[in-house]
């Protein structure tokens, strides 16, 4: 079975390179404008993984779940501690950073050979 469709992985990596480098300079309230497109990108990306599923090795599959669990949840803290200190710039990369190793390791997980 041939990689997912190159449009469909490409396409979303160009929309995602364009909003994660404009987020370096955004306002936590512009970031939830980005989160969508992150969001978006993600679950296609996810979408792309599934197709693939079966084609991939069970560790492969494996360490790629759980490296999603340990970039979600660093997520997770980076929203919550933004919640409570919406103006700390440090942590606005932080989440950017967590949410642009998401896509990029579904990115690269997606376009594994078979």
């Amino acid at each position: 079975m041939q990689p997912p469709d190159p449009g469909l992985v490409g396409g979303v990596g160009r929309v995602s390179d364009e909003a994660l480098s404009e987020f370096a300079t955004s306002s936590w309230r512009e970031f939830e404008k980005v989160e969508t497109e992150y969001l978006r990108v993600t679950t296609e990306l996810l979408e792309a993984l599934d197709t693939r599923r079966e084609e991939l090795a069970p560790e492969t599959i494996r360490i790629v779940e759980q490296s999603l669990i340990e970039i979600n949840e660093s997520i997770g803290r980076a929203r919550d501690a933004l919640e409570f200190d919406p103006g700390n710039s440090g942590l606005a990369r932080k989440l950017n950073n967590a949410y642009r190793g998401r896509v990029r390791l579904l990115r690269e997980i997606t376009q594994l050979p078979a």
